[in-house]
């Protein structure tokens, strides 16, 4: 009779299942015999219960997508902490004070309960009760649906005792942020290391949050900065909500030289003119960990080329190795803009490793056209990045397409370019990656 994995020795199972991502080990390996049951209890020592990290401040409809998505494993009726949770569990396993998480918990705050009324010392007790997981800390705070009457100095004492791990984030409106930069107390919160900052619509949308400045004694060990622009009335050529690239050097102080920031992305409704990508070029070469930046505000970033720099001064990003783009359409002339926009980038960001182009799916014949491919295979060989990612969106009546809404026949138009692409450099003997995609808007 053949050997099955039963007749295995248990360190050698226990090594096997150490490997399973969460959602297999607890949906399907304790599900295979008793002692596997056992055996995945002995992963999670000293008690063998694994551990989750909460996200605090997700509301209903949230809930709701996240349901949709397929990501909930449990939910349990026991409230925590008063409150409705589920859990999407991790990608993989990390270790947080010794024990090893597996879920993130979404706490769902309705929308008209203030926030500070979160006891984080009843999550930890009412997690020891439930017996099935520990509680290892806050991942991330949301106040974007709170209401607008919270006070201020509550909510600030309040978020200073959170105890952050794992992700660090912090998602908050940026008028409160005002208030709390303006207040005499002075509250520092060195355990947010991402934060996420949307500013609201009318006439205070426009202004630059002053508390992200590096060195700030709000956020001294912020890594991540994350801006949602919106733009007064939802008017995307609205000027205060245009040339928001070149206010993101204004977040970033006058001391950058000791800067822990690696990562920024800007997204919003307003538009910018090519030149601020000089300002981006700015913001990386000057903050010496960046090593990302993300625009996801479209911008017709094609029109400045390199002979239109000629006779200026600018700055080269040598250290800058991840750059996302969202960008127009490219309509009819794809030679002529993706020849300006290839020269560009290589003379601005020389040291790059991944370049994202992000772009609307207009016109609909681009995915078939032969020139378009012969195009985009020399865009790509001119690139300095050895990994080009080009990733279409498609947009009906203000909504953009899920990836549920996506036909067959799209995905196989966009493998041809893909393919065709692939096998253009490959004549070329041009070893660069690339890989053609859809892009999503991201759910929660």
């Amino acid at each position: 009779m053949a050997p099955s994995i039963e007749s295995h020795a248990e360190e050698l199972i226990l090594q096997i299942l150490d490997l399973l991502p969460p959602r297999i080990l607890f949906q399907c390996a304790v599900r295979v015999s008793k002692r596997w049951k056992t055996l995945v209890g002995r992963l999670f020592l000293p008690d063998g219960r694994p551990g989750v990290v909460v996200d605090v401040g997700v509301d209903a409809i949230t809930h709701i997508i996240w349901m949709h998505s397929g990501g909930v494993i449990c939910n349990d009726r026991k409230r925590i902490g008063g409150y409705h949770w589920f859990i999407q569990p991790a990608d993989r396993c990390s270790l947080v004070g010794g024990r090893k998480v597996v879920a993130n918990v979404k706490l769902m705050v309705d929308s008209g309960t203030d926030i500070i009324k979160v006891d984080i010392a009843r999550l930890s007790k009412d997690f020891d009760e439930m017996g099935k997981f520990a509680f290892c800390g806050v991942s991330s705070v949301s106040t974007e649906l709170q209401a607008p009457w919270r006070d201020t100095e509550e909510f600030a004492d309040w978020l200073e005792k959170v105890p952050f791990t794992a992700a660090r984030k912090l998602w908050i409106e940026q008028n409160l942020l005002e208030k709390m930069s303006q207040s005499a107390k002075r509250w520092s919160f060195p355990d947010i290391e991402d934060l996420h900052v949307e500013t609201s619509s009318g006439a205070g949308s426009t202004m630059i949050p002053r508390h992200c400045n590096v060195g700030s004694r709000l956020f001294p060990n912020l890594r991540r900065l994350s801006l949602e622009i919106g733009a007064p009335g939802g008017d995307t050529h609205n000027p205060a909500a245009q040339d928001i690239f070149a206010r993101i050097s204004l977040l970033t102080g006058a001391d950058r030289s000791t800067s822990p920031w690696e990562e920024i992305k800007v997204t919003g409704k307003g538009q910018s003119e090519s030149p601020g990508l000089i300002q981006v070029v700015h913001v990386s070469a000057s903050l010496p960990r960046l090593r990302k930046i993300s625009i996801g505000t479209r911008s017709n970033w094609s029109s400045l080329s390199v002979e239109s720099l000629s006779g200026k001064e600018f700055t080269v990003s040598k250290q800058l190795k991840a750059l996302e783009l969202s960008m127009h359409s490219l309509r009819d002339d794809h030679a002529s803009v993706l020849h300006c926009f290839s020269t560009t980038i290589g003379a601005l960001f020389p040291c790059l490793e991944e370049l994202t182009l992000i772009m609307e799916m207009r016109p609909a014949d681009m995915l078939i056209n032969r020139d378009f491919w012969t195009f985009f295979a020399d865009f790509v060989k001119q690139q300095p990045a050895e990994t080009i990612w080009l990733k279409f969106y498609i947009v009906d009546g203000g909504r953009i397409f899920g990836e549920s809404d996506i036909g067959s026949d799209l995905r196989r138009s966009v493998k041809t370019l893909e393919g065709e692409v692939r096998k253009g450099l490959a004549d070329q003997q041009c070893s660069k990656r690339v890989t053609c995609d859809f892009w999503y808007p991201k759910a929660g």
